[in-house]
């Protein structure tokens, strides 16, 4: 049976309407935030809407987006220096 939002299938709600924003900008805020030391509402305007850095740095930890993401980078690194 269809889920109700219109794709005949069992998808997952959308929770907002419109584009999600570049996701480089928002992965790039996420450490960012870290680093500097700053709360989520002084994020720099140039990873996007603080709300958005946020949203998606607490579902990925979650769900394991997160850790995936961290390996798949440490793994491009290590391959890059010879290991």
């Amino acid at each position: 049976m269809p889920s109700g939002n219109g794709c005949g299938r069992s998808c997952q709600p959308v929770r907002h309407c419109g584009r999600w924003r570049d996701q480089r900008q928002v992965i790039e805020g996420i450490p960012y935030r870290v680093r500097a030391g700053v709360h989520w509402r002084d994020l720099s305007e140039r990873f996007g809407p603080w709300k958005t850095v946020y949203e998606r740095h607490r579902l990925w930890s979650a769900d394991g987006t997160r850790e995936r993401l961290l390996q798949q980078v440490q793994g491009c690194r290590g391959r890059s220096s010879g290991r």
